[in-house]
């Protein structure tokens, strides 16, 4: 709409894809490794990586890389996800 700021999303499918990618990786990950392994654009790839550092199911690994913060990534990321969505937007 005219006069709103713009809001970055991310699908749920795509935040999911990168969510699995980062539980699937045996190695220190960036941004464009997460894009390619969730087949997604950078821009949403770049919207979920966003968030999940934001809520630190990821962490700085080294340089430009990162790696999961704990043991389930995918479960972690889910109920950030989830529980972003229950919060609704603020008014």
């Amino acid at each position: 709409m005219k006069g709103e700021p713009y809001q970055h999303r991310c699908p749920e499918d795509a935040f999911e894809a990168v969510a699995h990618a980062v539980a699937e990786a045996t190695s220190p990950f960036n941004l464009e490794d997460l894009r390619h392994a969730a087949n997604i654009p950078v821009t949403q790839a770049a919207v979920a990586f966003a968030f999940l550092k934001e809520r630190s199911v990821v962490v700085l690994a080294g340089g430009r890389n990162h790696a999961a913060a704990g043991a389930a990534p995918y479960e972690d990321a889910m109920v950030e996800f989830h529980a972003l969505r229950e919060k609704g937007p603020s008014v």
